[in-house]
């Protein structure tokens, strides 16, 4: 091989690759909100008082190209729609990330509640989501929960046999960047009530 081939294959090499890292760094995505008429803010930057110049529907195609957490605590993907090619960001709670197969990937998020770690864990690409604490006096795992809008916050409730667990996820704002909750009840009696980190 001569030197002059040797050097163009190299620099070809060379610039291929980095375009290559880029695509692979892309995930693929998909906008969704509880309301299917919503219109999801796309905005210039990973922040509630940034600008929205645009906007995408629940049922949107994207790739997420990157992904930070944002001064107000939430994660934020930086986006491009797969039919227009815009770009911005979307709060994470609006995006729900697919495998290569477009089967939306399991959501999870664990809660810091005192002496309780709670990690809430969605089921497949249903609106079923399992809960895990572990804690001083043991582990526990309760299945088939179920998440609720409150116009506020995510409530998510649990139940196993008379014990009802609920972990409620109150939503930031350019003032307040949100709470979490965890109270467990046995029939009308609270028994346990801890605000949680997030």
């Amino acid at each position: 091989m001569s030197l002059k081939r040797f050097l163009l294959s190299t620099l070809i090499a060379a610039v291929a690759l980095p375009a290559t890292a880029l695509v692979a760094l892309a995930r693929p995505a998909i906008l969704t909100a509880d309301d299917p008429g919503s219109q999801i803010n796309v905005r210039s930057a990973p922040s509630l008082n940034a600008s929205a110049p645009s906007y995408g529907v629940p049922g949107d195609r994207v790739e997420v190209i990157r992904e930070v957490v944002g001064e107000d605590g939430f994660t934020w993907y930086y986006v491009e729609f797969n039919r227009s090619r815009a770009r911005g960001w979307v709060r994470g709670d609006f995006v729900r990330l697919t495998g290569s197969s477009g089967q939306p990937s399991a959501w999870s998020k664990t809660y810091y509640c005192g002496d309780y770690n709670v990690t809430l864990r969605q089921v497949g690409n249903s609106d079923r989501y399992t809960y895990s604490a572990s804690g001083t006096s043991g582990n526990i795992t309760v299945k088939n929960g179920s998440r609720r809008n409150t116009g506020n916050a995510w409530q998510y409730t649990f139940f196993n046999g008379d014990t009802r667990y609920q972990l409620t996820d109150a939503w930031a704002s350019s003032t307040d960047p949100g709470n979490a909750q965890l109270t467990v009840s046995r029939g009308d009696r609270r028994i346990l009530n801890r605000f949680c980190e997030k």
